[in-house]
C-alpha cells in the first residue's frame, strides 16, 4: 500500500488523499497428470485529479462517496490455468484457461484550466466507466518425437464498458489460431549439414469481433417528410484472416538466416438500422459502410558471429494495419470538444531495418557485453488515435 503527500505549490482538488493498495493470491498444484493453477487480485487507486468544479451536476462531481468522485481506478481480477497430459500419447496435451475482471473507474480527458483548476477535471470531460472483462481460451498442443509440434489455440472474449456521457461500447471476439513447426533431429537428418539446423514454421488464423457502441452512432439520418428517427442497433464488425511462414537455418557454425511471409485479409463493416416516423407507422432502414483488403508482408534476418563474443546482426521487415473499428468510427463529445469519424481512412504501411552489434568481454571472473544497433522505420499512410 502507499499513500502520497500533498504538494506544497498548488492545492490537489481531491477531498481524500491519493493512494494505491493491493492484494494478490495465487495457488498451483499437480493431481497427477492435471496442473491447476489459480490467481486473482484486488487494486486500489486513488488519483490526484479531482471532480468537475461543484457547480457540474453529474456522476462523478456529485458523488456522496469521497473514494469515488475525482479520478479513481478500483478493479477485481480471478484467473485460472489448465493442463491434462495425456499418458498413452506421449506430448499430447490439453487445457483451458480463463481471465475474468470487473473494475469501476473514471478518467480525465481535458484539465479545468491551467490555474486553479490545474487539478480538477474540465467540465464534461471526466468519463465514469464500469468494465466486465473476460476471456477464455481453450488450446491443444502435441509435441512429437521426431520434431515436429503442433499447436491449436481458441478464445473467446468478452469486453463491457459501461461508460456514462453516452460512451458505452460492448464487444464479443472469436480468435482461433493453428502453428505447425518441424526440426529435424532424427539421426539422419542430423547429419545432413543442411537439415540439422533447419527449422519450418507455418500456421494461419482468424479472429472475428461485433462490436456495439454509443460512441459509434453519430448522426442518424433525417430525411424530409419524416415526423421522428429512432435508432434501433448501431452494430460494427472486424473479420481478419491470416496464413504465415518461416524458415530458419544455420550455415558454417556461425550464420543464421531467416525468412518469413504472411498473407493478411481485413473486412471491416458498419451496419445501422432505423426507423422512420411519419403519423402512425414507420419505415425500416438500413445503413452500411463495408471496406476490405488484403496485402502480403515479408520479413528476413541474420546474424553472424564474426569473432570470438563478436556476433552482428541486420534484419529488415514490412508492416501492414488496417484501422480499427474505434478509428473508423468514433463520434463523440468529451469536455467540449468534439471527435469525429473518418470512415474513408486507409490502412497503414511501414518497413523497417535494424543493423546491431553486440561485443562480449571478460575480465577475470567478471563477464558482460555491448550491445548498439540502429534502427529506421517508415511509415505510409501512418495512423495516429
Amino acid at each position: 500500500m502507499g499513500i502520497y503527500n500533498l504538494p506544497d505549490s498548488a492545492n490537489w482538488a481531491t477531498d481524500f488523499p491519493p493512494f494505491n493498495a493491493g492484494f494478490s493470491f495465487l495457488h498451483s498444484r499437480k493431481i497427477k497428470n492435471f496442473d491447476l493453477v489459480v490467481g486473482g487480485n484486488l487494486l486500489g487507486e486513488k488519483g490526484y485529479i479531482g471532480q468537475a468544479p461543484y457547480s457540474v451536476k453529474d456522476s462523478v462531481s456529485q458523488h456522496p462517496s469521497k473514494l469515488l468522485n475525482g479520478e479513481h481506478n478500483y478493479r477485481g481480477r480471478i484467473n485460472f490455468n489448465t493442463r491434462y497430459r495425456f499418458a498413452k500419447v506421449e506430448g499430447l496435451s490439453i487445457g483451458l484457461n480463463g481471465n475474468f475482471l470487473y473494475g469501476a473507474s473514471t478518467g480525465a480527458f481535458l484539465w479545468h484550466n491551467d490555474r486553479e483548476g490545474i487539478f480538477r477535471a474540465q467540465n464534461g470531460a471526466i468519463t465514469k466507466t464500469l468494465q466486465t472483462t473476460f476471456n477464455i481460451d481453450p488450446y491443444l498442443t502435441y509435441v512429437g518425437k521426431n520434431g515436429s509440434s503442433y499447436n491449436l489455440r481458441l478464445r473467446y472474449y468478452y469486453l463491457d464498458n459501461n461508460n456514462d456521457n453516452n460512451q458505452g461500447n460492448q464487444s464479443d471476439q472469436w480468435f482461433g489460431e493453428f502453428q505447425y513447426q518441424k526440426r529435424f533431429l532424427t539421426e539422419k537428418n542430423q547429419q545432413r549439414k543442411f537439415l540439422k539446423n533447419f527449422v519450418i514454421t507455418a500456421g494461419a488464423m482468424t479472429s472475428f469481433t461485433i462490436g456495439h457502441a454509443e460512441l459509434f452512432a453519430g448522426t442518424p439520418p433525417n430525411p424530409s417528410g419524416v415526423d421522428s428517427v429512432v435508432t434501433d442497433n448501431i452494430y460494427t464488425n472486424n473479420f481478419n484472416q491470416a496464413i504465415y511462414a518461416q524458415v530458419e537455418n544455420k550455415f558454417f557454425g556461425r550464420l543464421t538466416v531467416s525468412f518469413g511471409a504472411r498473407l493478411e485479409y481485413f473486412r471491416i463493416g458498419k451496419y445501422d438500422t432505423y426507423r422512420f416516423y411519419n403519423g402512425g407507422s414507420y419505415t425500416p432502414f438500413d445503413t452500411s459502410i463495408v471496406d476490405e483488403g488484403i496485402q502480403p508482408v515479408f520479413r528476413g534476418g541474420i546474424n553472424v558471429k564474426a569473432a570470438e563474443y563478436t556476433f552482428i546482426r541486420a534484419s529488415v521487415g514490412q508492416g501492414y494495419r488496417f484501422p480499427t473499428i474505434a478509428e473508423r468510427f468514433v463520434t463523440t463529445n468529451v469536455g467540449g470538444v468534439n471527435i469525429y469519424p473518418n470512415a474513408s481512412l486507409k490502412p497503414e504501411y511501414s518497413w523497417s531495418a535494424e543493423l546491431g552489434i553486440k561485443q562480449g568481454f571478460k575480465i577475470g571472473k567478471f563477464m558482460g557485453y555491448f550491445d548498439a544497433a540502429g534502427f529506421y522505420q517508415y511509415y505510409k499512410n501512418y495512423i495516429e488515435f
